[in-house]
């Protein structure tokens, strides 16, 4: 039998909206090369839920499968023939390796459905430190309308923050002023209208409240520097005028 060389074996790559694309490189084919995929041994149907196509040029032959779900587990082959030249390759997903495919594609279809569909975060939360030791929890929202609705939690309790959220620019701040231990917490923002909701949230504690506070640390130490330094060149400067006056 005369083997086709392959340059890669068959993979997977997880697209948008959850898609998985199983896929090799021939070492070279032509176009009358024709090919079978396989899942668990039943050989699969080229469609819009498993569509399949090739590139001579390439050499890479390709399946995209629309809906991974909990019932792909298993082995996937694909079996070509160019000529009387032949090859095979497999790809194992079971176990582990399934349930972090599976997770993944899960994952990009939720991330699809709420980019695309709904109110959605543009940038989630974070901490923002000013230079003026100020410490502000931020976050971005896009994909508005109207009646979006955005709130903030602490702890699972509503809160309202003192700078209201600019839904024009999608732009949301939290000021924590005066931050200390009273704020450790956990928290929320929700941006809801009727396409649904999306959430996006903070841990400020433990690890995370120790760098605030040392960077707070830092920023008040260069703060204080730059103030001394300033009020040394005014003294100077107030020096250097008698001594001119005089």
């Amino acid at each position: 039998m005369i083997v086709i060389p392959l340059k890669t074996e068959l993979a997977y790559k997880i697209l948008e909206r959850g898609r998985m694309r199983f896929w090799l490189q021939a070492e070279g084919i032509s176009s009358a090369v024709t090919y079978k995929f396989f899942a668990n041994n039943k050989e699969l149907v080229n469609c819009e839920q498993t569509k399949m196509s090739h590139d001579a040029a390439t050499g890479i032959i390709e399946m995209v499968m629309d809906h991974f779900t909990d019932d792909s587990e298993g082995t996937f082959t694909v079996q070509i023939q160019d000529g009387r030249a032949k090859a095979q390759s497999s790809l194992v997903l079971i176990g582990d390796a399934f349930k972090a495919a599976l997770a993944e594609a899960e994952y990009q279809r939720r991330e699809y459905i709420r980019v695309k569909e709904g109110p959605h975060f543009m940038e989630f939360l974070s901490i923002q430190i000013g230079d003026n030791a100020s410490v502000t929890l931020f976050c971005k929202v896009a994909n508005l309308k109207k009646d979006s609705v955005f709130q903030w939690y602490k702890d699972d309790v509503e809160v309202i923050s003192e700078v209201p959220a600019d839904l024009n620019s999608g732009v949301c701040k939290f000021p924590l002023t005066n931050f200390s231990k009273r704020d450790v917490g956990l928290y929320k923002a929700t941006i809801t209208d009727d396409r649904g909701q999306d959430v996006s949230q903070i841990d400020v504690s433990g690890k995370a409240f120790d760098d605030i506070i040392n960077e707070l640390s830092r920023v008040a130490g260069v703060y204080d520097m730059y103030h001394h330094v300033c009020h040394l060149a005014l003294q100077s400067q107030h020096v250097f005028t008698r001594v001119n006056i005089n």
